[in-house]
């Protein structure tokens, strides 16, 4: 269809024209998806179909492209193969040499202040609070395939071998997020915010899904950035936005969260219904050990560990609340174990 403005003129004009005209559209293509023409100046011009040829020609540019990148991955990934001792081994060695690698590097982090070093991380032990269930718990690890999260390895990414080649960093890449346990104590603020930032600043959603374990230290005193921005101490209302947010990010992937938990005057991370909506994302968790450090029970009188058990207990009850046949999460109270 052309504008009216296009037949207008003498014959000899209105044949030349639309002659120039056909030129431009040149073949119009049958597809009923296509938007309706667009009329385009004075005369009228037809832009869709010139652009839609050279969307469709770019589109074909790409995949040539594409395949041609992909080809080339795969003769390297050979070349590779032909060239290296480490390639040529079975899978399961490579796998099991990878493990080795990147589980046996200790954690070193920078520090932000040679006034204020950071803590570093290492292993720490636990066992029941309530001695009684020590046997169940030995018992349940060994049929189970479970065992005491602090038994997990504290430890880095040596990025070196991931650089190593294509092929290596394909197989090994989630390993360090599989088998190692991430660490967020509580430093200047409560680990609740490092966890936070570190979870929210990861590069790729593969790497957040890839988390297995971590030790997420939690406490009310101290400072949010949100309430040293506003000049008070604490903001119980950006805490519980961050967990919640937290428990979204780790969403499926998260297995097994050891929490140290420290709180006076208000639940922390307990069965309040602020924080349960947090509990209700982590659809992945499986194992959950609870220390409760420090903990007001009343009165200005600390929490004894019968009361420990208790409150872990109906945590446990508030978690597992809707959760299905093997979606039920082991809830253990813990005590720290002096080295």
């Amino acid at each position: 269809m052309l504008g009216v403005s296009s037949l207008s003129g003498s014959g000899s004009g209105r044949y030349h024209h639309l002659d120039w005209q056909y030129h431009q559209v040149d073949v119009l293509p049958i597809m009923n998806d296509h938007p309706p023409a667009i009329l385009n100046g004075s005369h009228g011009t037809m832009a869709w179909p010139h652009a839609h040829f050279e969307q469709r020609q770019q589109r074909r540019q790409q995949a040539v492209l594409d395949y041609r990148h992909h080809q080339q991955q795969k003769e390297e990934t050979k070349n590779n193969t032909k060239k290296s001792t480490l390639l040529n081994l079975p899978v399961e060695i490579r796998l099991q040499i990878y493990t080795w690698i990147l589980l046996q590097n200790p954690m070193r982090q920078a520090e932000l202040s040679p006034g204020y070093p950071a803590p570093t991380p290492s292993a720490y032990l636990v066992t029941p609070a309530k001695p009684s269930v020590a046997e169940e718990i030995h018992h349940r690890c060994r049929h189970h395939h479970h065992s005491f999260l602090s038994n997990r390895p504290t430890g880095s990414i040596p990025t070196s071998l991931l650089q190593t080649c294509r092929q290596i960093y394909l197989e090994a890449r989630v390993i360090p997020f599989h088998a190692n346990e991430f660490v967020f104590p509580n430093w200047f603020a409560s680990g609740l915010t490092a966890a936070v930032a570190f979870v929210r600043g990861l590069p790729c959603d593969w790497q957040r899904e890839s988390m297995r374990f971590v030790r997420l230290e939690v406490t009310t005193e101290g400072y949010h950035p949100y309430a040293l921005m506003h000049g008070v101490k604490t903001c119980k209302a950006e805490r519980v936005r961050d967990w919640t947010e937290l428990c979204g990010l780790w969403g499926v992937g998260l297995r097994g969260l050891r929490l140290r938990i420290a709180f006076r005057g208000e639940r922390v991370l307990g069965d309040d219904e602020e924080w349960v909506q947090g509990w209700e994302k982590l659809k992945g968790l499986r194992w959950l050990e609870v220390e409760l450090v420090g903990v007001e029970a009343g009165g200005g009188m600390m929490m004894g560990d019968e009361e420990k058990v208790r409150w872990c207990e109906s945590l446990g009850e508030v978690i597992n609340r809707g959760r299905g046949v093997g979606e039920t999460v082991d809830v253990l109270c813990v005590k720290g174990v002096k080295a």
